[in-house]
């Protein structure tokens, strides 16, 4: 599972650039995690795709209000993993396309600087036109101390397919 945020080269954008944000799901080609994506995707009232490319299937929403259904969810049941962190400045990053921040110079950078703690980091290209982005601090993960939903247990045990 990942909450993505995504700069594309964009002629016509503003600052050269455009910023999107989804939810996506990669597993592996096979019937049974198809048919997992296809749960899922009920699950959140049979929005977003699933679409497969040569080892993978993917589950993906782009739809701003789709987006609010996942981060509903996630807000209710929080990821338990340092992933918490992601979808907390995903979060923030919906709340900013939501108020067109991202539309003015201030909000872009300030996307940009949170981009740049994800996994996947800020391209080559948008560092080079946007020299002067300093990236936020990323914040500390400090587990919940609070009990574990049993179904959290069920689907972090079953995520792992491999035996060691």
């Amino acid at each position: 599972m990942a909450m993505v945020l995504f700069t594309f080269l964009c002629d016509s954008c503003r600052f050269g650039y455009s910023i999107s944000l989804e939810y996506k799901v990669v597993a592996g080609v096979n019937p049974l995690n198809l048919k997992l994506l296809e749960l899922v995707q009920s699950f959140f009232g049979g929005i977003g795709i699933i679409s497969r490319d040569n080892k993978t299937y993917h589950y993906v929403t782009r739809n701003k209000n789709h987006l609010r259904k996942v981060w509903h969810h996630f807000d209710n049941y929080p990821l338990q993993t340092t992933k918490h962190l992601h979808y907390i400045l995903w979060s923030k990053v919906l709340d900013m396309i939501e108020r067109k921040e991202h539309s003015t110079l201030t909000g872009f950078m300030e996307i940009l600087a949170i981009k740049a703690v994800f996994p996947t980091g800020l391209k080559d290209s948008v560092k080079a036109a946007f020299s002067d982005v300093c990236s936020i601090i990323k914040p500390e993960f400090i587990p919940n101390s609070y009990k574990l939903n049993g179904h959290w247990i069920a689907g972090f045990t079953q995520a792992d397919d491999h035996l060691d």
